[in-house]
C-alpha cells in the first residue's frame, strides 16, 4: 500500500519514496535536482524554493498543483501522466523553467508568470487560454502550437510564426508584438 501524507509542511526532505500520495502538502526548500520520481501523486500541493532540476517525473500526477520561486530546468513534463479530461493545469511564478519539454501536451489555462522559459520546447502543445505575463521566452520552440486565446501581454522575447501556430485571439503587447512580424516575408521601414 502506498504512503499517504496529507496537509503537511515538509521542509528540505529527501525525495519520496516511489508511489507515494501527497494531498494539500506544501513542500519548501527541497532538493531534489536529478531526482526520480516514480509513480507519486501530488494533489493540491504547492513547491516554494525547491530546486527539482533535471528531476524525472515517471507516471507521477501533478493536480492543482502551484510552483513558486523554484528551479526546474531541464523537466520533460511529457513524463509525467496528465489526466485525460479536463484539468486545472498547475501555476508557475516566478520560477526558472528552461529548457523544459511540453511537446504535444494539452495544457490549457496553464499560467506562467514571471518565469525563464528560455529554450522551452512547447511543439505540438495545445496550449489554449494559457497565461505567459513577464515571462521571457528567448529560444523558446512553438512549432504546430495552438495559443488560442493565450495571453503574451508583458512576455518578451518569443519567436512565434504565426503561419505555423494557431494564435486566434491571443493578446500581445508592443512592442514586442513585432516580433510576430520577422516570420513573414515582408519587407520593414523604419
Amino acid at each position: 500500500m502506498p504512503a499517504e501524507v496529507i496537509g503537511q509542511t515538509l521542509s528540505g526532505i529527501e525525495p519520496p519514496e516511489p508511489a507515494t500520495i501527497y494531498d494539500d502538502c506544501t513542500f519548501v526548500a527541497c532538493h531534489w535536482q536529478q531526482a526520480q520520481l516514480v509513480r507519486c501523486i501530488f494533489r493540491n500541493c504547492r513547491f516554494e524554493r525547491c530546486d527539482l532540476s533535471l528531476s524525472i517525473w515517471t507516471d507521477c500526477r501533478l493536480v492543482d498543483g502551484s510552483f513558486t520561486d523554484c528551479k526546474l530546468v531541464g523537466v520533460d513534463w511529457t513524463r509525467l501522466d496528465w489526466p485525460k479530461i479536463r484539468f486545472t493545469p498547475p501555476l508557475f511564478t516566478n520560477c526558472n523553467l528552461s529548457h523544459t519539454t511540453w511537446m504535444a501536451l494539452t495544457m490549457s489555462d496553464i499560467h506562467y508568470k514571471g518565469c525563464s522559459l528560455r529554450e522551452a520546447d512547447f511543439r505540438e502543445a495545445k496550449l489554449q487560454g494559457s497565461s505567459w505575463v513577464e515571462c521571457d521566452l528567448s529560444g523558446a520552440l512553438f512549432h504546430y502550437t495552438d495559443l488560442q486565446r493565450a495571453n503574451f501581454v508583458g512576455a518578451r522575447n518569443y519567436g512565434i510564426n504565426m503561419m505555423e501556430n494557431i494564435i486566434t485571439k491571443a493578446h500581445f503587447a508592443m512592442p514586442e508584438a513585432m516580433a510576430l512580424l520577422y516570420t513573414l516575408d515582408i519587407l520593414i521601414d523604419e
